[in-house]
């Protein structure tokens, strides 16, 4: 008799969950939205994660969000919508090694400084002039305008506005079938920390010290 009690409780609360998911569902397919304040929710939440995420390093950042035709959408609770976006901004660093990776290499360098052999020494100062290269250009200009597309998904309060912490972002790249974009999801950070760039630098730095060493 208790097993078939304990059955019919364990029955009970899998029809009311379900009951409860169905008419969670069935009121967030009816939330009332308007699409225009809709899709300024989202450009606003997707213009501030860019700016957040980039500032870490950049500075003077401008972001120009086009709202794709028809693309805001809400379905089963969760509002989406694809926007162009156009980003200009400039690298805080005001010279070259203040960047992260270039300290990383610098310091690995000036540890081994004292017990490098002189073909170690040149092949990373060959190195960091070929980085310093490749970078002179990017330090106090604006770099090149960045373009890229994103999807913007959340879920919707009952009021018909956006749930903060629900966001998610995806961004485009061609389709492998060549029927438009695919969406990924965005890594979250999507830039490394300086500690992590850092020691990418240090071990850029390690991995020269070695190839001319005979990889030892």
């Amino acid at each position: 008799m208790r097993k078939f009690y304990k059955v019919l409780l364990i029955a009970v609360i899998i029809t009311a969950m379900a009951a409860g998911f169905s008419v969670r569902n069935f009121a967030n397919a009816n939330i009332p939205y308007d699409a225009k304040a809709l899709s300024q929710e989202l450009s606003d939440a997707l213009q501030n994660w860019i700016i957040s995420n980039y500032s870490q390093y950049y500075k003077n950042i401008s972001v120009d969000l086009s709202l794709k035709p028809d693309s805001v959408t809400l379905r089963n609770g969760v509002a989406s919508a694809v926007f162009d976006a156009k980003i200009d901004l400039t690298l805080k660093a005001e010279r070259i090694e203040d960047l992260p990776f270039m300290k990383g290499m610098l310091n690995y360098l000036n540890s081994k400084r004292a017990v490098a052999s002189k073909a170690q020494i040149e092949a990373a100062n060959n190195l960091i002039n070929d980085w310093k290269l490749e970078l002179k250009d990017y330090i106090g200009k604006p770099e090149p305008t960045t373009y890229a597309t994103y999807k913007i998904a959340a879920n919707l309060e009952n009021d018909g506005t956006v749930e903060k912490d629900s966001v998610k972002l995806y961004i485009s790249e061609p389709s492998s079938t060549n029927k438009g974009d695919d969406f990924y999801p965005v890594p979250s950070p999507i830039l490394e920390t300086a500690e992590k760039m850092e020691r990418n630098g240090e071990e850029a730095m390690e991995e020269t010290f070695k190839k001319v060493s005979g990889g030892k």
